[in-house]
């Protein structure tokens, strides 16, 4: 009877023993995976991007399936593409791609915010561009004819911007640079010069 009791107590303890031993492990597993997503928030906050991928996918690592875990992952993901089109000046894929991050539910509020600038930025120097499209198209009529005064006024709308020397505008600027350098040459001699005109439009057969 005393050796059955001694087995049954010995099953009793050893169990406990295996018991306490899971419960342990998963809660270090639970410490290790809220450090390395603490880890992976900080470098998010200091522009270390790289650093916070491993330390997400270490995360991943304690806890496989944890969908929070998966969510700060992709959208990292997404940001890092992100800018890379916008080094790579493929600016409207990369405004596509920030919209993405930007509106990822339960996304990193840090990245939110950021995305949030970039693609409103982005979104201001298309329509900045389109603008400036038409002053420059315009500038380039009237110097054409003649009018290089008036084609200057027109590119100063585009040169005199205040962020013209951002990296959007490369290409309009370097463009209205070179109309203006010309126009500059042939101002001295635009008083004796004759103006060109367009000629008419012929009428359309009725």
């Amino acid at each position: 009877m005393k050796k059955k009791i001694l087995t049954g107590l010995s099953i009793i303890v050893i169990a406990i023993i295996f018991v306490g031993f899971g419960f342990t492990k998963n809660v270090e597993i639970e410490k290790e995976y809220q450090r390395a997503m603490d880890r992976g928030i900080e470098a998010v906050k200091k522009m270390h991007y790289q650093a916070a991928k491993i330390d997400f996918q270490d995360a991943l690592k304690r806890k496989p399936n944890d969908r929070t875990a998966k969510q700060n992952l992709n959208q990292l993901n997404f940001y890092i593409n992100a800018k890379k089109e916008l080094k790579n000046k493929n600016y409207q894929q990369a405004s596509a791609i920030f919209k993405q991050v930007a509106t990822q539910e339960h996304g990193i509020n840090v990245l939110v915010r950021r995305a949030t600038a970039y693609y409103t930025e982005l979104d201001e120097a298309e329509e900045e561009l389109a603008v400036f499209k038409k002053h420059y198209q315009k500038a380039v009529d009237l110097s054409d004819e003649g009018n290089y005064s008036a084609s200057n006024h027109k590119l100063s709308l585009i040169l005199e911007y205040r962020n013209i020397d951002q990296s959007y505008y490369d290409q309009i600027r370097t463009k209205a640079k070179q109309l203006k350098e010309s126009n500059d040459k042939n101002i001295p001699n635009e008083q004796s010069a004759p103006r060109k005109t367009k000629a008419p439009a012929e009428p359309e057969p009725k």
